[in-house]
């Protein structure tokens, strides 16, 4: 019995987490931005039928491998924190149209996993995504 409760203890760290899943590892873009930060996607996703059959809601969570400095110009632009290390994108996407997403939200935390919340910022904006990035994977796995 004693050994079981031991074994609960140690085991009790790993499912804190659960409710993200691993998605990848970024390999950086063209100027090496992001290169070994680490996506997770929330294991919910939400679907409209007022907007489609082929139409998500879902959140990926950034693990920043090196920890983002806001810059004067960020502050300037509303981003109150001054260092994030990870942060959750609350996205939406349209299955036959996997390549382009509606970022909303994202919220910067202080913390490695979405904890110690410092700022937010609203993007509202649809952007197109290369096949070969952590949010194009994400996509894959709700779709």
């Amino acid at each position: 019995m004693r050994k079981l409760a031991i074994l609960s203890l140690m085991l009790l760290p790993i499912n804190v987490y659960a409710e993200w899943v691993f998605v990848a590892e970024s390999t950086g873009d063209a100027q090496g931005r992001g290169k070994g930060d680490i996506t997770y996607l929330w294991t919910k996703y939400y679907q409209d039928q007022t907007k489609g059959i082929d139409y998500r809601e879902f959140k990926i969570l950034i693990k920043h491998k090196d920890p983002l400095y806001v810059s004067r110009a960020q502050k300037r632009a509303g981003l109150k924190g001054d260092v994030y290390k990870s942060s959750i994108a609350y996205v939406e996407v349209y299955c036959n149209q996997p390549n382009k997403i509606f970022m909303g939200k994202t919220e910067y935390y202080q913390g490695i996993m979405g904890t110690d919340m410092q700022d937010s910022f609203d993007y509202n904006q649809w952007i197109d995504i290369p096949s070969y990035t952590p949010a194009a994977i994400a996509v894959r796995k709700v779709c």
